[in-house]
């Protein structure tokens, strides 16, 4: 993924893969993944770096602040624009195949493109701790 074209900050931006066409039920594994240096990932589902289910998913990128050590909270910086488990965009459409630990598309997001919307029951509220992976 890039921002304006170039890599994201390191260690900030957070992504999930969320059901497609459902909400997520409660307690199910969300796999999820901060993206590293040079926009390297890998999702995690049960483990680090298990990688997701096979299955059709959403994705959602939140761009986070710094909190203590190994811990992000919100509000998104990208006016939460890409963390609805509801995306509809294709970019955001991803299909992980059996024995793959999910690839994304490289998604260039245009920061003057974006407009602050609602939270949500999925962004992370102010504050919030994310343990980082």
């Amino acid at each position: 993924m890039l921002i304006d074209g170039e890599p994201p900050p390191l260690g900030l931006i957070e992504m999930k893969l969320y059901p497609k066409g459902r909400a997520p039920k409660p307690g199910e594994r969300i796999p999820k993944c901060i993206v590293g240096q040079d926009g390297r990932y890998t999702f995690s589902s049960y483990r680090d770096g298990d990688g997701a289910e096979p299955g059709e998913y959403v994705l959602s990128i939140e761009h986070l602040k710094m909190g203590g050590p190994g811990e992000l909270y919100g509000p998104d910086k990208f006016g939460n624009n890409f963390n609805s488990p509801f995306n509809e965009d294709p970019r955001f459409q991803v299909t992980v195949v059996e024995g793959e630990s999910g690839e994304v598309p490289t998604i260039d997001i245009k920061t003057s493109e974006l407009e602050m919307r609602p939270s949500h029951p999925y962004a992370s509220p102010p504050g919030k701790r994310t343990r980082r992976k």
